[in-house]
């Protein structure tokens, strides 16, 4: 695993996580974002992976960490647990649209 230079305090959870991209040499099939949360979060589990989509730059990767935005999970969970589907792909259209509103303020 390849560590990201970022932590992230993770409000929903009430604890920081960090952050490193798991590739083939870890036995996935592409790249998985993987949050390590250091505090287990009620509930849940002290690690959540999401796959990383084959066209998604490192700067992306870093710029969805440090989003400064707040919802029921943290935006690297919402697609696995509001679609079914671990892929940050699917989360695209949120983030393409916070970029168009940030570049508007």
């Amino acid at each position: 695993m390849r560590k990201i230079k970022a932590s992230a305090h993770v409000p929903q959870y009430g604890t920081t996580a960090d952050f490193f991209i798991a590739d083939e040499s870890d036995g996935r099939t592409g790249l998985h974002l993987v949050a390590k949360y250091r505090d287990k979060p009620a509930g849940g589990n002290e690690e959540f992976e999401a796959g990383i989509p084959s066209s998604w730059t490192e700067e992306e990767v870093e710029a969805l960490i440090n989003a400064n935005v707040f919802f029921r999970y943290p935006l690297w969970e919402i697609a696995a647990r509001g679609f079914g589907d671990p892929s940050l792909d699917r989360i695209r259209p949120l983030l393409d649209a916070m970029k168009e509103i940030r570049a508007h303020k």
